[in-house]
This record gives C-alpha cells, sequence and structure tokens, in this order.
C-alpha cells in the first residue's frame, strides 16, 4: 500500500521550477503532500528561517547554506542548456 501523505501540512518536497499545468500540480500535491514551487519558497523558507531563530525546531534549517548552493548549480546547469 502507497502512503500518499495526504495530511502533511509540516512538511515540504521543494521544487526548483514552475509546474503551470493545474491538474499536474494537483496531482503532485496528493502525491507529496505539500509542494512549494520556485514562487513559494522564498516566503516559506523566510518564514522558516525566523522560526528557527526563535528556537522552533526547523529540520535542516543549519543547512540553508546548502541548498542556496545547490540552488546556484541547479540555476548555472539550467541556463547552460
Amino acid at each position: 500500500m502507497q502512503d500518499l501523505m495526504t495530511s502533511n501540512h509540516l512538511h515540504f518536497t521543494i521544487i526548483p521550477f514552475r509546474v503551470v499545468n493545474e491538474l499536474v500540480w494537483n496531482h503532485e500535491n496528493l502525491m507529496h503532500g505539500a509542494i512549494l514551487d520556485r514562487l513559494r519558497l522564498p516566503l516559506q523558507a523566510w518564514q522558516g528561517t525566523q522560526l528557527a531563530s526563535t528556537g522552533v525546531p526547523i529540520d535542516s534549517a543549519d543547512r540553508v547554506d546548502e541548498i542556496v548552493e545547490w540552488l546556484a548549480e541547479f540555476i548555472d546547469y539550467a541556463m547552460a542548456a
């Protein structure tokens, strides 16, 4: 049986691109529980770092630099394609 995590409100799958097809977006949200794309990510990331700075446990908040580096590499790769 597949665990679809349809009630997930605390964890996100982060994607560095925008899903423009609404049917695909809805399907992926059902599969992953919650998705943040490049247009939603900045606000959510900022809110997460603010919460982490007040002591709220945020998974991998101490690894933000790794995410920034990965995004920069992805952007360079995408621009070169």
